[in-house]
Parts: C-alpha cells; structure tokens; sequence
C-alpha cells in the first residue's frame, strides 16, 4: 500500500450513498489517504461522511464549465 500524505481523497454523491462509499472504498484499495472527505446530503454514521446542503443542478453546470 502507498501511503500518500498530504493527499485528501474528496467525492461527492447527491444520489446514491452506498456508490459514494464503495468508490472511496475502491480508492483506499491500493493507497492510504491521509485524509478522506465524503461530501453528500444524505444521512450517515459512516465515519468519513460529511454532511452538506442538496447539490442543486445549478452548482453542478458551474463545476462542469
């Protein structure tokens, strides 16, 4: 496993929770974040879950562009 310091694992999913922890999970198969941040509105006890407002479609087209 490579350890990777410094580096945040950051994702987000407005949609579909148990997707968003499976990508993370993924993710730390082959390497060792120092931090991870999963960013959703969608309620959880998952230890890496951060809760944050709905995404709206608006946001989205400005993370697109």
């Amino acid at each position: 496993m490579k350890k990777l310091d410094g580096v945040t694992l950051l994702d987000t999913d407005r949609v579909d929770i148990d997707r968003l922890i499976l990508a993370a999970k993924i993710c730390q198969k082959d390497f060792e974040f120092e931090k991870v941040r999963l960013l959703t509105s969608i309620k959880s006890d998952h230890k890496d879950i951060y809760k944050i407002a709905p995404i709206t479609s608006r946001f989205l087209r400005y993370i697109v562009q």
